[in-house]
């Protein structure tokens, strides 16, 4: 059975990584127009699901739907979809709307990979590990979606400017109010003064807030 029905009426989860998805050149663009790549024929009923209603042209437009307007290819949602989830989507019973869902948090987390932020993200929420952060919603949170940018080392926009000596990459010089950025960023051939305020995508909060030390 498909692992679909249970996302109704909640959010999306966060979308496994697509290995190598690209958008295909033998498919249609997110503009629309049907797909005559041969991946969204029906694959065999094996017995388990319900019997198949939708047409070859119903199931090619319910895929269609929820790639229209995103910068997403057909092939590229069904190779994120569990086999099972695979086969139901190519035959037609998915409903639209999950399938759009679906659709919009995968391409919100190929932004989010790329420091892009989404949206619907139009909000300031402040993450205890990540800090500021753009969001859905705004507050204090224990921890976000962009947690996962943090620990993979990629780059987390901010929606204000933050303050280098409170970076955890912020590394102090014999200067009691210089220091270096060890994540690599632009600075001075001097270094970077403590209380410069900068927008910065590489910017993790300090456990104890003034930067590292020498």
């Amino acid at each position: 059975m498909s692992a679909f029905p249970k996302y109704r009426g909640v959010a999306i989860p966060a979308i496994p990584a697509i290995p190598g998805a690209t958008n295909s050149q033998n498919s249609t663009n997110s503009q629309g127009g049907r797909s005559q790549n041969p991946s969204l024929a029906p694959e065999p009923d094996t017995g388990s699901h319900a019997p198949e209603t939708a047409t070859a042209d119903d199931r090619a437009d319910l895929l269609e739907a929820a790639c229209q307007g995103l910068p997403l290819d057909v092939v590229d949602l069904l190779a994120a979809l569990d086999p099972d989830e695979r086969t139901d989507a190519k035959a037609g019973r998915i409903e639209g709307t999950i399938l759009k869902a679906f659709a919009v948090a995968l391409v919100d987390r190929r932004d989010r990979g790329r420091g892009v932020v989404p949206a619907s993200y139009i909000h300031r929420a402040t993450c205890e590990h990540c800090g500021p952060v753009w969001y859905w919603h705004g507050g204090r949170i224990a921890s976000c979606i962009w947690c996962e940018n943090r620990l993979r080392g990629l780059p987390i926009p901010r929606p204000e400017a933050v303050v280098c000596g409170d970076c955890e990459h912020f590394v102090r010089t014999p200067h009691r109010r210089i220091g270096h950025c060890a994540a690599g960023q632009p600075e001075a051939i001097a270094g970077l003064w403590d209380a410069c305020r900068r927008t910065c995508g590489r910017w993790l909060p300090a456990e104890h807030g003034h930067g590292g030390t020498p």
